[in-house]
């Protein structure tokens, strides 16, 4: 008798594409938003500390959380259970891809205000948005992170499984 096979696909890292067109989408969404909004003749919305304190929350316990699951799935080969792994492996891609876009958009409105930084509210745009961008590129990688510690080290062990299954 024969194995029965599985036809699901395979979990894989996400891909350095991915995350680029991620980048580029939220760089064009910003410039799309801003430049709209200052044709229209509006004030552009402002860029406050607000923004990259959330991310620099969020990028915070991402990290952490990749630290703790690193910890215990790589160093102490402990199982974790099936829903919180996946539910680990899903923040950390969203986290990856997140930050991959917010740092995209915030480099952009960075970009688009830095001519004008002799105005207060340019300079604002500008030093905020860095800080954010900042955040988010943080975030990111803590999602890499976190994406990366989700992998099981037996199933690099196994020869019947690919060494980037999760």
């Amino acid at each position: 008798m024969t194995e029965p096979q599985d036809d699901r696909e395979k979990l894989r890292p996400t891909p350095p594409t991915v995350v680029a067109v991620a980048a580029m989408l939220g760089a064009l969404a910003s410039y799309m938003f801003f430049g709209t909004v200052e044709n229209l003749g509006q004030s552009a919305p402002r860029v406050t500390a607000v923004s990259w304190l959330a991310l620099a929350a969020v990028a915070a316990a991402t990290a952490v959380l990749a630290w703790v699951t690193h910890q215990q799935v790589q160093r102490r080969r402990e199982r974790i259970e099936p829903g919180r792994a996946v539910a680990r492996l899903v923040l950390g891609k969203t986290a990856l891809l997140a930050g991959a876009a917010f740092a995209g958009g915030y480099l952009t409105i960075v970009a688009l205000y830095v001519p004008r930084i002799a105005a207060p509210l340019p300079l604002e745009r500008v030093v905020n948005g860095g800080i954010a961008a900042l955040c988010a590129v943080v975030l990111a990688v803590a999602g890499w992170f976190l994406e990366r510690s989700c992998v099981d080290p037996r199933s690099k062990d196994s020869g019947d499984a690919p060494p980037d299954v999760r």
